[in-house]
């Protein structure tokens, strides 16, 4: 791929969006005390439902020790509760807590805003626009799957 070919590739300008959303999330998650991996879990989770911890390490592309770590974390601040799965005590359930609840609540009207100021050059055509060729693109996450099937 030559140089002018990747300043116009799709997936070049996804990951520059990318790199410049990560620092702007790290800043977000250290405001409220956390890693971005835990901040990343704590908004993938849905209120009112639960999902395995299998499911979040699928999400997060990351070896099950990692979720382990982070929602130990996680659970530690009060954001989520761990339970054994009533079918197979092997399996470990996720579910926010009611002050999970609200900092993922904070956090996404925080995103919100700044979604809005980070896309004020488009027209909201266009970014309704933007979200549906992005949801086509990202496969549904195994989290977005159990929260569908329930």
């Amino acid at each position: 791929m030559t140089e002018e070919n990747l300043q116009d590739s799709v997936y070049w300008l996804l990951i520059r969006v990318a790199m410049r959303t990560k620092h702007e999330l790290f800043l977000l998650a250290e405001e409220h005390n956390l890693t971005l991996m835990q901040l990343f879990t704590l908004c993938t989770l849905t209120p009112g439902k639960s999902c395995s911890m299998q499911d979040i390490s699928h999400e997060l592309s990351c070896d099950a020790s990692n979720v382990t770590g982070i929602i130990d974390r996680l659970q530690a601040g009060h954001y989520v509760t761990r339970t054994e799965c009533p079918d197979d005590r092997r399996v470990k359930r996720i579910a926010l807590t009611p002050v999970g609840e609200a900092l993922r609540q904070k956090v996404i009207t925080r995103l919100k805003e700044t979604e809005t100021v980070k896309f004020a050059n488009l027209t909201p055509d266009e970014v309704s626009q933007l979200g549906k060729i992005l949801q086509k693109a990202l496969p549904a996450s195994p989290v977005q799957k159990v929260v569908k099937a329930a």
